[in-house]
């Protein structure tokens, strides 16, 4: 069951793309979709269960930290009735 979500927030498309590559290819995860902020923020969200999430947030992270890109990886489990809705309105 896909019932934790996992969200990557870092500078530039490229940071993020690559950050998430590396997310999905830690673990068996699904890609939900991403937001361009004006700033240059760039915003991905990922699903799955949560030992599939934890995976791919360390993943992410370690390629921030290994690229020294700013940016944070965070999971919220058993998210609330719409949030998915919510973060994403256009999906």
């Amino acid at each position: 069951m896909n019932n934790t979500f996992g969200i990557l927030e870092t500078k530039g498309t490229l940071t993020a793309v690559l950050a998430a590559n590396e997310m999905m290819k830690a673990a068996n995860i699904t890609l939900m979709g991403k937001e361009y902020l004006g700033d240059g923020t760039v915003t991905v969200l990922v699903s799955g269960n949560a030992e599939n999430i934890n995976k791919a947030v360390k993943a992410g992270e370690e390629y921030l930290k290994n690229t020294g890109s700013e940016g944070t990886v965070t999971m919220i489990t058993e998210p609330a009735g719409e949030l998915r809705r919510v973060l994403f309105k256009h999906q």
